[in-house]
Protein backbone atom coordinates (compact mmCIF):
# COMPACT_ATOMS: atom_id res chain seq x y z
CA UNK A 1 0.00 0.00 0.00
CA UNK A 2 1.22 3.20 -1.44
CA UNK A 3 2.44 5.74 1.68
CA UNK A 4 1.42 9.09 2.29
CA UNK A 5 2.73 11.98 -0.51
CA UNK A 6 4.19 14.93 0.25
CA UNK A 7 3.25 17.46 -1.72
CA UNK A 8 5.76 19.98 -0.42
CA UNK A 9 8.47 18.06 -0.54
CA UNK A 10 8.15 17.05 -4.13
CA UNK A 11 7.11 21.33 -4.35
CA UNK A 12 10.18 21.58 -3.27
CA UNK A 13 12.27 18.90 -4.99
CA UNK A 14 10.66 20.41 -8.23
CA UNK A 15 12.40 23.94 -7.71
CA UNK A 16 15.88 22.46 -6.47
CA UNK A 17 15.97 20.64 -10.22
CA UNK A 18 14.82 24.12 -11.64
CA UNK A 19 17.10 26.65 -10.01
CA UNK A 20 20.30 24.14 -9.95
CA UNK A 21 20.58 25.24 -6.52
CA UNK A 22 19.91 24.32 -3.00
CA UNK A 23 20.81 28.04 -2.29
CA UNK A 24 18.50 29.92 -4.86
CA UNK A 25 15.60 27.63 -4.25
CA UNK A 26 15.93 28.06 -0.82
CA UNK A 27 15.51 31.79 -1.61
CA UNK A 28 12.92 31.38 -4.23
CA UNK A 29 10.72 29.34 -1.92
CA UNK A 30 11.17 31.73 1.34
CA UNK A 31 12.89 29.35 3.54
CA UNK A 32 16.05 28.25 4.99
CA UNK A 33 18.11 25.88 3.03
CA UNK A 34 18.77 23.64 5.54
CA UNK A 35 14.90 22.86 5.85
CA UNK A 36 14.85 22.42 2.01
CA UNK A 37 17.74 20.14 2.53
CA UNK A 38 16.03 17.95 5.08
CA UNK A 39 12.83 17.61 2.89
CA UNK A 40 14.80 16.21 0.26
CA UNK A 41 16.54 13.87 2.05
CA UNK A 42 13.32 12.82 3.73
CA UNK A 43 11.72 12.42 -0.08
CA UNK A 44 15.20 10.37 -1.17
CA UNK A 45 14.07 8.21 2.31
CA UNK A 46 10.90 7.61 1.17
CA UNK A 47 11.51 6.81 -1.84
CA UNK A 48 14.17 4.83 -1.37
CA UNK A 49 15.95 6.09 -4.37
CA UNK A 50 18.55 8.63 -4.75
CA UNK A 51 17.27 11.42 -6.80
CA UNK A 52 20.17 13.83 -6.88
CA UNK A 53 24.49 14.11 -7.32
CA UNK A 54 25.77 16.48 -4.78
CA UNK A 55 28.92 18.12 -5.47
CA UNK A 56 30.76 21.01 -4.17
CA UNK A 57 30.14 22.69 -7.80
CA UNK A 58 27.01 21.64 -9.11
CA UNK A 59 23.76 19.59 -8.83
CA UNK A 60 22.64 17.23 -11.05
CA UNK A 61 19.52 14.19 -11.53
CA UNK A 62 20.70 10.64 -11.27
CA UNK A 63 18.19 8.80 -13.67
CA UNK A 64 15.85 8.02 -11.18
CA UNK A 65 15.61 11.30 -10.26
CA UNK A 66 15.12 12.55 -14.29
CA UNK A 67 12.19 10.32 -14.77
CA UNK A 68 10.91 11.20 -11.06
CA UNK A 69 10.87 14.65 -11.73
CA UNK A 70 9.59 14.37 -15.63
CA UNK A 71 6.86 12.27 -13.74
CA UNK A 72 5.62 14.60 -11.03
CA UNK A 73 6.62 18.27 -13.04
CA UNK A 74 2.60 17.57 -14.45
CA UNK A 75 0.86 17.15 -11.31
CA UNK A 76 2.50 20.42 -9.73
CA UNK A 77 2.05 22.47 -12.84
CA UNK A 78 -1.55 20.98 -12.75
CA UNK A 79 -1.70 22.04 -9.21
CA UNK A 80 -0.58 25.53 -9.68
CA UNK A 81 -3.46 25.85 -12.69
CA UNK A 82 -6.49 24.85 -10.29
CA UNK A 83 -4.73 27.61 -7.52
CA UNK A 84 -4.39 29.70 -10.04
CA UNK A 85 -8.01 29.01 -11.62
CA UNK A 86 -9.53 29.38 -7.94
CA UNK A 87 -7.99 32.81 -7.29
CA UNK A 88 -9.41 34.30 -10.79
CA UNK A 89 -12.77 32.68 -10.29
CA UNK A 90 -13.02 34.55 -6.46
CA UNK A 91 -11.75 37.68 -8.34
CA UNK A 92 -14.47 37.82 -11.31
CA UNK A 93 -17.06 37.57 -8.97
CA UNK A 94 -18.71 40.49 -9.29
CA UNK A 95 -22.59 41.75 -7.80
CA UNK A 96 -24.63 43.56 -5.08
CA UNK A 97 -26.01 41.14 -2.81
CA UNK A 98 -29.52 42.59 -0.62
CA UNK A 99 -29.52 41.37 2.86
CA UNK A 100 -31.92 41.74 5.48
CA UNK A 101 -30.79 40.06 9.21
CA UNK A 102 -31.75 40.66 12.98
CA UNK A 103 -29.44 43.67 14.35
CA UNK A 104 -27.80 40.90 16.56
CA UNK A 105 -26.75 38.22 13.74
CA UNK A 106 -25.20 41.14 12.58
CA UNK A 107 -23.02 42.36 15.23
CA UNK A 108 -22.21 39.19 16.73
CA UNK A 109 -21.85 36.48 13.91
CA UNK A 110 -21.97 38.72 10.80
CA UNK A 111 -19.16 41.15 11.56
CA UNK A 112 -17.38 38.21 12.66
CA UNK A 113 -17.17 36.40 9.51
CA UNK A 114 -17.74 38.90 7.00
CA UNK A 115 -14.61 40.86 6.60
CA UNK A 116 -12.83 37.80 4.97
CA UNK A 117 -15.66 36.81 2.60
CA UNK A 118 -15.21 40.85 1.86
CA UNK A 119 -11.31 40.27 1.39
CA UNK A 120 -11.93 37.13 -0.76
CA UNK A 121 -13.99 38.56 -2.82
CA UNK A 122 -13.21 41.76 -3.19
CA UNK A 123 -15.95 42.67 -6.17
CA UNK A 124 -18.95 41.87 -4.19
CA UNK A 125 -21.05 44.62 -2.52
CA UNK A 126 -23.21 44.65 0.12
CA UNK A 127 -26.24 46.13 1.34
CA UNK A 128 -27.37 45.20 4.95
CA UNK A 129 -31.06 46.32 6.24
CA UNK A 130 -31.05 45.21 10.30
CA UNK A 131 -34.57 44.11 10.96
CA UNK A 132 -36.13 41.35 12.94
CA UNK A 133 -39.32 41.65 10.07
CA UNK A 134 -39.90 38.99 8.01
CA UNK A 135 -39.50 40.43 4.65
CA UNK A 136 -41.34 39.68 1.95
CA UNK A 137 -37.86 38.90 0.32
CA UNK A 138 -39.27 38.94 -3.63
CA UNK A 139 -41.41 42.25 -3.63
CA UNK A 140 -38.57 44.22 -1.30
CA UNK A 141 -36.07 42.90 -2.98
CA UNK A 142 -33.80 40.86 -0.74
CA UNK A 143 -31.57 38.59 -1.76
CA UNK A 144 -31.36 36.87 1.52
CA UNK A 145 -32.60 37.14 4.84
CA UNK A 146 -30.52 35.14 8.07
CA UNK A 147 -33.55 34.50 10.41
CA UNK A 148 -33.47 33.01 13.42
CA UNK A 149 -36.61 29.65 14.58
CA UNK A 150 -37.30 26.54 15.21
CA UNK A 151 -38.68 26.32 12.14
CA UNK A 152 -38.85 28.59 9.01
CA UNK A 153 -42.65 30.15 8.87
CA UNK A 154 -43.39 30.93 5.14
CA UNK A 155 -42.20 27.71 3.44
CA UNK A 156 -42.59 29.44 -0.35
CA UNK A 157 -38.91 30.34 0.41
CA UNK A 158 -35.92 28.29 -0.05
CA UNK A 159 -34.00 27.45 3.87
CA UNK A 160 -30.88 26.40 4.37
CA UNK A 161 -29.72 25.80 7.98
CA UNK A 162 -26.65 27.04 9.17
CA UNK A 163 -26.23 26.90 12.62
CA UNK A 164 -27.67 26.62 16.58
CA UNK A 165 -26.44 29.49 19.06
CA UNK A 166 -26.32 27.10 22.31
CA UNK A 167 -28.31 29.06 24.91
CA UNK A 168 -28.46 29.68 28.51
CA UNK A 169 -29.46 31.87 31.76
CA UNK A 170 -27.70 34.46 31.94
CA UNK A 171 -27.90 37.51 35.25
CA UNK A 172 -25.71 40.06 36.59
CA UNK A 173 -23.66 39.53 39.83
CA UNK A 174 -26.15 42.07 41.74
CA UNK A 175 -28.74 40.82 40.82
CA UNK A 176 -28.14 36.95 41.90
CA UNK A 177 -26.50 38.83 45.25
CA UNK A 178 -29.46 40.24 46.25
CA UNK A 179 -32.01 37.43 45.27
CA UNK A 180 -32.80 34.17 46.63
CA UNK A 181 -29.93 31.38 45.84
CA UNK A 182 -30.18 29.51 42.65
CA UNK A 183 -29.37 25.74 43.01
CA UNK A 184 -31.73 23.93 40.56
CA UNK A 185 -34.69 24.45 38.24
CA UNK A 186 -37.06 24.79 40.57
CA UNK A 187 -35.35 27.42 42.48
CA UNK A 188 -35.60 29.60 39.47
CA UNK A 189 -39.76 29.69 39.83
CA UNK A 190 -38.73 32.51 42.70
CA UNK A 191 -37.27 34.57 40.33
CA UNK A 192 -38.18 37.50 37.48
CA UNK A 193 -37.77 36.55 33.98
CA UNK A 194 -36.76 38.57 30.92
CA UNK A 195 -38.65 36.88 28.17
CA UNK A 196 -38.16 37.04 24.26
CA UNK A 197 -41.81 36.85 23.36
CA UNK A 198 -44.92 37.34 26.07
CA UNK A 199 -45.75 34.28 24.77
CA UNK A 200 -43.00 32.18 25.10
CA UNK A 201 -42.96 31.75 28.76
CA UNK A 202 -41.98 27.68 28.12
CA UNK A 203 -39.12 26.65 27.90
CA UNK A 204 -37.42 22.89 26.84
CA UNK A 205 -34.73 21.65 28.57
CA UNK A 206 -33.31 18.43 28.25
CA UNK A 207 -33.23 15.75 30.38
CA UNK A 208 -36.09 18.03 32.40
CA UNK A 209 -40.46 18.62 31.83
CA UNK A 210 -41.38 21.49 29.98
CA UNK A 211 -40.21 24.77 32.61
CA UNK A 212 -42.62 27.62 32.53
CA UNK A 213 -41.22 31.07 33.31
CA UNK A 214 -44.53 32.53 35.13
CA UNK A 215 -42.94 35.46 36.88
CA UNK A 216 -42.21 38.15 34.57
CA UNK A 217 -42.32 41.76 34.25
CA UNK A 218 -40.52 42.46 30.54
CA UNK A 219 -40.59 40.83 27.22
CA UNK A 220 -39.09 42.38 23.68
CA UNK A 221 -38.13 41.19 20.42
CA UNK A 222 -34.47 42.01 21.03
CA UNK A 223 -31.92 39.97 22.46
CA UNK A 224 -29.54 43.04 22.48
CA UNK A 225 -32.16 44.68 24.75
CA UNK A 226 -32.51 41.47 26.85
CA UNK A 227 -28.77 41.44 28.00
CA UNK A 228 -29.29 45.20 28.57
CA UNK A 229 -31.78 44.47 30.55
CA UNK A 230 -29.93 41.81 32.45
CA UNK A 231 -26.74 43.63 32.71
CA UNK A 232 -28.87 46.52 34.90
CA UNK A 233 -30.03 43.92 37.02
CA UNK A 234 -33.39 43.44 36.09
CA UNK A 235 -34.06 39.62 36.02
CA UNK A 236 -32.86 36.54 34.19
CA UNK A 237 -32.57 36.20 30.16
CA UNK A 238 -31.75 33.61 28.42
CA UNK A 239 -29.53 34.71 25.48
CA UNK A 240 -27.16 32.86 23.14
CA UNK A 241 -23.63 32.21 24.80
CA UNK A 242 -22.27 33.79 21.68
CA UNK A 243 -24.04 37.04 22.29
CA UNK A 244 -22.83 37.25 26.12
CA UNK A 245 -19.13 36.49 25.70
CA UNK A 246 -17.80 39.53 26.89
CA UNK A 247 -19.78 40.36 29.71
CA UNK A 248 -18.87 36.62 30.82
CA UNK A 249 -15.64 37.15 30.70
CA UNK A 250 -15.47 40.75 32.18
CA UNK A 251 -17.70 39.51 35.04
CA UNK A 252 -20.33 42.02 33.99
CA UNK A 253 -22.35 38.69 33.39
CA UNK A 254 -22.79 34.99 35.04
CA UNK A 255 -24.10 31.87 33.82
CA UNK A 256 -27.16 30.52 35.87
CA UNK A 257 -26.96 26.77 36.13
CA UNK A 258 -24.91 26.60 32.82
CA UNK A 259 -25.10 22.57 32.61
CA UNK A 260 -28.69 22.61 31.76
CA UNK A 261 -29.09 22.20 28.08
CA UNK A 262 -31.51 24.43 26.66
CA UNK A 263 -33.65 24.31 23.23
CA UNK A 264 -31.68 26.10 20.43
CA UNK A 265 -33.08 27.95 17.59
CA UNK A 266 -31.61 27.36 14.55
CA UNK A 267 -30.24 29.73 12.06
CA UNK A 268 -30.97 29.53 8.72
CA UNK A 269 -30.28 31.28 4.77
CA UNK A 270 -33.48 32.06 3.56
CA UNK A 271 -33.84 33.13 -0.05
CA UNK A 272 -36.56 33.69 -2.54
CA UNK A 273 -36.18 30.59 -5.09
CA UNK A 274 -33.14 28.00 -6.13
CA UNK A 275 -33.08 28.49 -9.53
CA UNK A 276 -31.21 31.17 -11.21
CA UNK A 277 -29.09 31.93 -8.29
CA UNK A 278 -25.97 34.17 -8.78
CA UNK A 279 -22.67 32.98 -7.90
CA UNK A 280 -22.21 35.78 -5.60
CA UNK A 281 -25.32 35.03 -3.49
CA UNK A 282 -24.20 30.95 -3.85
CA UNK A 283 -20.18 32.03 -2.93
CA UNK A 284 -21.56 34.06 0.32
CA UNK A 285 -24.37 31.22 1.50
CA UNK A 286 -21.28 28.52 1.08
CA UNK A 287 -18.92 30.69 2.90
CA UNK A 288 -20.86 31.59 5.84
CA UNK A 289 -22.48 28.34 6.00
CA UNK A 290 -18.88 27.05 6.98
CA UNK A 291 -17.87 29.95 8.97
CA UNK A 292 -20.89 30.68 11.24
CA UNK A 293 -19.97 26.94 12.42
CA UNK A 294 -16.28 27.73 13.72
CA UNK A 295 -17.66 30.76 15.90
CA UNK A 296 -17.26 29.41 19.66
CA UNK A 297 -20.89 29.01 21.10
CA UNK A 298 -22.43 27.91 17.56
CA UNK A 299 -23.07 24.06 16.87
Amino acid sequence: MAGKIDLNRIHYFINVVECKSYTKAAKKLGIPKSTLSRNIQALESELNLRLLNRSTRQLSLTNAGDKYYQSCLPLIEGLHQAQASIIDDQLNVKGQLKVTMAAEVGTTLMAEVLPAFLNRFPQIKFEMHFSTDNHNLIEEGFDLAIRIGRELEDSSYIAKRLASPAMGFFASPEYLKNHPPIKNLEDLTKHNHILMNIQQTLLNIKGHQPFVREQFQLSSNSMAFNKAMALRNHGIAVLPLVLCKTEVSSGKLQPVLPTLELESPNIFAVYPSRHHLSKALTSFIDFISDEIRKIEGMD
